[in-house]
């Protein structure tokens, strides 16, 4: 199995957040997965067995295998545990115990598939569990104050004055991780994607105006509208009735989804919400008029 998370949070803004969701929409605890043709298999164990040993005796003297299953067609299939931090070490052994107890032989990390099967005792992989672990990666960015644009700047907000409000489109963005199982049926593969949606802005004073009409996300997933000489009111934004420091409170929503090359499991919406957080401080100017 393999993960592309070239698309994913790199961390840019501060450490990433990874993308929790309800209970019942989590990743296996185990699995089988193809890992080897016959000669990769061959290879693998010859590179650490030898004749007279236990494993040998299985895979390459006809207890039950021959020479590695060379020249049949199929893969071999091997174990895997899902060692996350959201798992807890007896659930993961247990699972892969009983996963062990259906290889053939029992209570071996390999079993034998032939081209266009899978192994008999069950515990392979979906589409949507792939999906759950291609959105295990999967991590959202926190709304850190240096990526929140503001027009005017966070130092120089104005009574009365409309303040354009938006997040880094660099950083904010639709973000995806894609799972991708290579087996050669085709090779199943599965996306997990987080799309921001919708910005709540709590300006840290109730007698602030708040605007929320642009605060939605685009075609692009960007949020907020970037302020490029605009007058009016921001589409995303707030204005302040009253001088003095404020602290602006940032709640974002992602709406996350996956999809599925597998007919069975195509795809859809996961549980949610998910959201990201972060505060700006400001100050809150008043600008004095002189009459002559």
């Amino acid at each position: 199995m393999s993960f592309d998370e070239s698309k994913n949070y790199h961390g840019e803004s501060g450490p990433g957040q990874q993308v929790t969701v309800s209970a019942d929409w989590v990743p296996p605890l185990c699995w089988w997965a193809p890992k080897y043709t016959p000669q990769q298999f061959a290879d693998f164990m010859n590179s650490w067995s030898k004749p007279g040993d236990f494993e040998y005796n299985i895979y390459h003297d006809g207890h039950p295998y021959t020479n590695f299953n060379i020249g049949q067609k199929g893969m071999w299939w091997e174990s895997f545990e899902n060692w996350s931090p959201n798992t807890y070490w007896k659930e993961v052994d247990d699972c892969g115990t009983a996963l062990l107890a259906t290889a053939n032989p029992p209570d071996q990390p390999w079993t034998w598939a032939a081209a266009g099967q899978v192994p008999p005792g069950g515990g392979t992989l979906t589409g949507q569990d792939l999906g759950k672990l291609a959105l295990n990666h999967l991590r959202v960015p926190p709304i850190a104050a240096q990526n929140v644009g503001l027009a005017p700047k966070a130092d120089k907000q104005v009574v009365n004055l409309s303040t354009w409000l938006w997040l880094d489109q660099a950083i904010f963005h639709p973000l995806s991780v894609t799972a991708t199982l290579k087996a050669p049926m085709p090779p199943l593969s599965a996306t997990a994607t987080a799309t921001p949606v919708a910005l709540d802005i709590d300006p840290g004073d109730a007698n602030a105006q708040v605007f929320t009409s642009g605060c939605t996300g685009d075609n692009a997933g960007h949020i907020g509208r970037v302020w490029t000489g605009q007058s009016g009111d921001p589409a995303c934004g707030i204005v302040y009735r009253n001088p003095g420091p404020r602290t602006i409170t940032l709640k974002l929503v992602w709406n996350v989804t996956w999809t599925s090359n597998d007919p069975a499991y195509p795809g859809g919406t996961v549980p949610g919400p998910v959201t990201s957080q972060g505060t700006v401080p400001v100050t809150v100017n008043e600008i004095q008029s002189i009459n002559n």
